[in-house]
């Protein structure tokens, strides 16, 4: 199969150049090791759909810094979102405990989303705000307004 040496140097090149890919298959092994039900079924799906959620993250992220931009509100954007729509779910009026609750919340997360993201959009395209400015700023009022309508606590969601 890899019969050319320009071949064999290239391999050796993709797999020296990935120490990530390196470092994640050592932790796998090592946690294989010390506990065989690691790598059983239900538990490689729980890791894929939490990777998944980083992926989308990561994907986005990347387009922002292709264009040579930063973003550094998204978690607090994303906790901002998670508790309004959890806030809705619980305790949105009368859809709190009945089955139209949770994809309330979930309208209710991405309108958040979307009017967070609409309005540093507006400070940066339309306002000439720096970007790396409005993000940081984001960052820690909209987390804070997080922490805030939380006071702290923890909201009970339902199971589904």
């Amino acid at each position: 199969m890899l019969s050319h040496p320009l071949d064999k140097h290239r391999l050796f090149a993709w797999l020296t150049g990935r120490p990530v890919l390196w470092l994640n298959l050592g932790l796998f092994l090592a946690m294989l090791l010390a506990r065989p039900e690691f790598a059983s079924l239900a538990n490689l799906e729980i890791l894929s759909l939490s990777v998944a959620i980083l992926l989308v993250l990561a994907i986005g992220q990347t387009f922002v810094l292709i264009t040579a931009g930063i973003d550094l509100s998204v978690p607090a954007v994303i906790s901002l979102a998670s508790v309004i729509g959890a806030s809705v779910m619980v305790s949105g009026g009368p859809l709190a405990g009945s089955a139209w609750a949770v994809p309330a919340g979930v309208l209710a997360m991405l309108a958040v989303g979307l009017a967070l993201g609409a309005f540093q959009g507006f400070a940066v395209g339309v306002l000439k705000m720096p970007p790396f400015l409005v993000s940081l700023t984001s960052l820690m009022f909209f987390g804070g307004l997080a922490v805030w309508v939380t006071e702290s606590e923890r909201i009970q969601v339902p199971p589904t």
